[in-house]
């Protein structure tokens, strides 16, 4: 049986701290971070304004979502097959207005709530980022130079 098993409940959240909760609170970030521009730019109104209309419904898993057509007011950039942020209730055919900042999903104007989803969660993964680097790398180090300065054995606790 491995050692973390074996051990304590200190030890097992510990390893899960560590090599779990830490790379994946970084992948997360770096996810977050992606969507902070296209997010921003459409609660900015930065991007091509136009029209949205639902194509088709799509479902997966118990889960359905409108799927739609975006057409810019000027009618020259026509994109499909493209999701609206936050969903939408209209039924084939329905148009809203809509913000198209070159991604994979359109904004409703002023980019919904999702701008500031996205940076509520962004900001909070970066703060855990941090107190994990503050944790186990950086408290690692300073660990195994006070042990080489003491002439004590390094150890990786």
């Amino acid at each position: 049986m491995p050692k973390l098993y074996r051990a304590g409940a200190g030890e097992f959240w510990r390893f899960w701290w560590r090599y779990l909760a830490g790379p994946g609170m970084w992948i997360l970030l770096t996810l977050c971070v992606m969507q902070l521009g296209p997010t921003w730019s459409a609660h900015q109104n930065h991007g091509r304004t136009g029209t949205w209309t639902v194509t088709r419904i799509a479902c997966s898993k118990g889960h359905c979502g409108d799927i739609g057509r975006f057409v810019s007011a000027d009618g020259s950039d026509v994109r499909t097959e493209l999701p609206i942020s936050g969903g939408s209730s209209l039924g084939v055919g329905g148009s809203v207005a809509a913000v198209d900042t070159g991604g994979d999903t359109v904004y409703p104007p002023g980019g919904g709530t999702a701008w500031l989803t996205v940076t509520v969660v962004t900001t909070v993964l970066a703060v855990l980022c941090a107190l994990w680097v503050w944790t186990f790398p950086v408290a690692l180090i300073r660990r195994r130079r006070a042990a080489r300065r003491d002439g004590r054995p390094v150890t990786g606790r």
